[in-house]
């Protein structure tokens, strides 16, 4: 039987509600930036992340904006991830301070087209929120996003490169991601889970 496609799936969100997380994620992300708290661009993946990122562009006053343009689904089926748009080189440099929104994470293919750019830095922490659908029992990650964090480890051990993985809301979820280094669980989501992490990390 074929997989649907995600808007053919039964969770559905309002615009209202895709406004109100997205303006809710930019104000975390408000004054986080490495550059004095500032952060230098948005790219939205289209063409799902491409409503969200101009909401958090906005919210953050972020002028500089760009794209990255990939295709995972060939009508009714998923394929292998194609990037037929990347963002201005001069504007992504090594990564710092841009900001890469998407609006969904269904295999996790759309996120492995930018995960190199985890290369580099000194670091790697992989944020990872879960939450459960009302009544639907379901608390584990994607096999992509699980496929994907096994990637980032295996590419951090080969360059002798600190990882962990934290994982906010369900703390079940990191069950599923075994082969880590190092995993922190936070049991909870929201600005005092954050800051205890970042705290956690950065002693």
């Amino acid at each position: 039987m074929t997989d649907r496609l995600p808007h053919e799936k039964g969770f559905h969100i309002s615009w209202d509600q895709m406004h109100r997380d997205a303006r809710a994620l930019a104000w975390r992300l408000d004054g986080k930036g490495p550059d004095n708290g500032a952060w230098k661009a948005v790219v939205g993946i289209t063409r799902g992340g491409m409503v969200p990122a101009m909401i958090v562009a906005r919210e953050l006053d972020i002028r500089v904006v760009d794209t990255i343009s990939v295709k995972s689904y060939s009508h009714q089926d998923r394929a292998e991830a194609k990037l037929i748009k990347a963002p201005q080189a001069e504007l992504m440099g090594d990564g710092t301070g841009v900001l890469i929104v998407d609006d969904l994470v269904d295999t996790g293919k759309t996120l492995e087209l930018v995960r190199a750019m985890a290369a580099n830095y000194d670091a790697v922490v992989a944020g990872v929120f879960v939450r459960a659908s009302s009544g639907s029992g379901r608390l584990d990650l994607a096999t992509g996003v699980v496929r994907l964090l096994q990637d980032l480890s295996g590419a951090a051990a080969r360059r002798n490169q600190p990882i962990v993985a934290a994982f906010f809301g369900s703390p079940y979820a990191a069950v599923a991601a075994t082969a880590l280094p190092a995993v922190l669980v936070t049991y909870d989501f929201g600005d005092y889970a954050e800051a205890a992490a970042v705290r956690a990390l950065a002693g």
